[in-house]
């Protein structure tokens, strides 16, 4: 065998699926067995108690203007605090 190269001997792939079949036929099959094809939530619904405690959050920092440059924003790609390296 050639140096760098995988022996493809001993490798088991899975029969591949022939029948083709429809969401519809899937959801059903699903329901007759007890289960059921659903979407998982994106997240939690807020209750009351969040929607204020969110709303007091947001309505103190309103007239924030130069407090908002002290905030470093953790989804930005890149934070250089030294000298600047040429990526953005």
């Amino acid at each position: 065998m050639q140096e760098g190269t995988t022996d493809g001997r001993g490798r088991s792939h899975p029969p591949q699926c022939t029948a083709s079949l429809s969401a519809r036929t899937i959801r059903r099959r699903l329901q007759q067995s007890g289960r059921s094809a659903r979407r998982p939530l994106l997240g939690l619904p807020l209750t009351q108690n969040h929607r204020r405690l969110r709303r007091q959050w947001c309505d103190a920092r309103m007239m924030w203007a130069a407090e908002w440059n002290e905030v470093v924003f953790t989804d930005e790609s890149h934070i250089c605090l030294q000298h600047l390296d040429g990526r953005i």
